[in-house]
């Protein structure tokens, strides 16, 4: 008796023991849990989300991706601030890690004021290869990637989508680069404020940079880039989307149209090998490594349309200021059976199709239904980017703007919206918005206090009216 007491006292702290090595501190939603080890591999074999974490025990080693890994739990961890990067400047990540064709989705990072933060916060010597990491919302400090914050590593055939954040040194894929990357690309948005770059942020001294693209939507106030933000190694046969990202410069590479980017000739003049590493459904869809499965190729924007749009008011007032504001589509969602609740089939991202402002300082309204009458200045009609400051009075009836959309049954997954601040003294004033032509999106909006807020909302909405 006393014997099956001693046995069954041991079991029990023993299984205390797995089940709290299992537990991180309370509230932190984390679960790790050791990988097995393949002798015929020489590494760990990572299955899933637990032992991706655990790599952090053993910087050092090889690891194996044997399964697509749904990082979407991430999100609860460590009381919101989520995954936890694997390495950093002190303790790098130094091993080998093999995705084998594999994809990490839904990874959750938000640390804003932490260095180093990606799925690796730091690499050092050795390897990261053969891996996408998709769907990815990512925030940090200083050197921020989806793939890697700070990479000596060699980075190789992998890919990332998503949004990432940072402060400095942030790039879609890499954010500081002091080794090489090649054979990779990015899709994405990517915003910061210094050495910004769609595919890399800074690609330092010895870092490199070959036969890779960039399709990111960047943004940041000094040195940005559509696919590298600063320069100082070596960079050749990489290209970015200047359609999408918003950016006509970049510190190293070659900007082109999404047409362009979609056809093979433009890569197979640069070398870029299609017979091992990449393929290409042209017309359609960005260079794919040859491992993706079809589900995750890189679908192209189509071809824009263009359509105008009329924004008349209607009613008498002394108008103060008024300030209307037309920003394009940043990202489309695809659904399944055409509609917003389906399960969403493809992202598609768009770059800013178009900034349009005009500021009416002081002006008379006086108009009816489809004219716009005040006596003084004309102004002109056309696509607009940039700012028009209107000092004098207007007469002309229809102020157009051109708006650029994807075509397809096509939802927005950040809207596009149309904004305008209109202040009276006097008067009413009701606001129309129609689409004029254009296989274009429908417009609906709201008015809060006098700030009417259009939102791009779905086809064959075609007119708006409301009473300020």
């Amino acid at each position: 008796m006393a014997v099956l007491l001693t046995i069954s006292v041991i079991v029990g702290i023993s299984f205390l023991f797995v089940l709290f090595s299992l537990q991180p501190a309370a509230g932190s939603g984390e679960r790790m849990e050791e990988p097995k080890w393949s002798g015929d591999e020489e590494a760990y074999l990572i299955s899933n989300l637990r032992e991706l974490s655990w790599i952090r025990n053993d910087l050092d080693n090889n690891y194996v991706l044997v399964d697509n890994i749904d990082a979407s739990g991430t999100k609860q961890w460590n009381d919101g601030k989520g995954f936890e990067p694997i390495g950093d400047w002190e303790g790098p990540f130094t091993g080998v890690f093999d995705g084998q064709g594999h994809t990490i989705s839904d990874l959750f990072i938000d640390r804003p004021d932490a260095d180093y933060v990606g799925l690796f916060g730091a690499a050092g010597e050795g390897a990261i290869k053969n891996v996408g990491v998709i769907n990815t919302e990512a925030t940090g400090n200083w050197n921020v990637g989806v793939l890697v914050g700070y990479n000596y590593s060699d980075v190789s055939d992998s890919y990332a989508t998503g949004n990432i954040t940072g402060d400095a040194w942030t790039g879609g894929l890499v954010g500081s680069n002091n080794g090489s990357v090649s054979s990779s690309y990015v899709m994405g948005e990517v915003t910061g404020e210094f050495n910004i770059g769609g595919l890399v942020g800074m690609n330092k001294d010895d870092g490199s940079v070959n036969n890779s693209y960039s399709t990111s939507i960047v943004s940041g106030k000094d040195f940005v880039g559509g696919l590298v933000g600063s320069n100082f190694g070596g960079v050749s046969d990489i290209f970015w989307d200047v359609s999408v990202s918003g950016q006509e410069d970049s510190a190293g590479g070659v900007g082109k149209t999404t047409k362009n980017m979609t056809v093979k000739e433009t890569f197979t003049e640069a070398d870029w090998d299609f017979d091992k590493t990449w393929s290409i459904e042209e017309n359609e869809t960005y260079p794919f490594l040859q491992w993706q499965e079809p589900d995750t190729y890189p679908d192209a924007p189509e071809e824009p349309v263009e359509g105008t749009l009329l924004w008349t008011w209607i009613g008498v007032g002394l108008v103060i200021a008024t300030t209307i504001a037309i920003f394009g589509i940043r990202h489309w969602q695809k659904r399944e059976e055409d509609s917003e609740e389906g399960k969403v089939v493809k992202n598609r991202p768009l770059g800013i199709a178009i900034l349009g402002v005009l500021d009416i300082v002081i002006g008379i309204l006086v108009c009816s239904l489809g004219i716009l009458a005040l006596a003084g200045a004309a102004f002109s009609s056309g696509l607009a980017r940039g700012a028009t400051l209107i000092t004098g009075l207007l007469f002309l009836a229809l102020g157009m703007f051109a708006i650029t959309v994807g075509g397809g049954f096509w939802t927005g997954k950040n809207w596009a919206w149309i904004t305008g601040l209109i202040l009276y003294i006097i008067g009413l004033s009701a606001g129309v918005v129609t689409v004029l032509t254009g296989d274009v999106m429908g417009i609906v909006g709201v008015i809060v206090e006098g700030v009417i807020i259009y939102y791009l909302f779905k086809p064959n909405v075609k007119k708006w009216f409301g009473r300020a």
